[in-house]
């Protein structure tokens, strides 16, 4: 599997665009450094979501929820 770093882009409704999807193998798995998203608001997709924090924190929030994860933490989002 290929880890993508790539960038975050929305649709004009606010789903992500997860170009590196495809029918033969429907995961991907992103590389993402937050301080590139500074600013970015809340989005959406029909794919599942595993996030890792490998260091620092992340407060992550849902139209439900909202949770600060630390280095080491991990969460399992299902959109659906």
């Amino acid at each position: 599997m290929t880890i993508y770093s790539g960038e975050f882009r929305l649709n004009e409704n606010r789903q992500e665009i997860l170009t590196s999807l495809s029918e033969d193998f429907p995961y991907t798995c992103l590389e993402v450094e937050l301080d590139n998203l500074i600013g970015r608001s809340w989005h959406w997709h029909t794919a599942l979501e595993i996030d890792y924090v490998v260091s620092g924190t992340l407060c992550l929030q849902t139209p439900e929820h909202s949770l600060i994860l630390r280095a080491g933490d991990a969460v399992f989002i299902n959109y659906s």
